[in-house]
């Protein structure tokens, strides 16, 4: 399960304090507090784009 899930789930419905939440997961208590005030449902990462540095090879890698 997602950590987002596990910190809200934890905190409203366990009754489980910010720092214990914090100290079992291993995260800092101001991820776990900024987690528990967020209206996202799952944290947005952008998409990684990395270039391939075989890209100038291809035209002689596929003849």
């Amino acid at each position: 399960m997602a950590p987002l899930g596990i910190i809200r789930r934890r905190y409203i419905r366990d009754l489980i304090s910010i720092r214990k939440i914090a100290r079992r997961l291993d995260i800092s208590r101001n991820t776990v507090s900024r987690y528990i005030r967020s209206d996202a449902i799952e944290p947005a990462h952008p998409a990684r784009h990395s270039p391939s540095s075989l890209r100038e090879f291809s035209p002689r890698l596929s003849a």
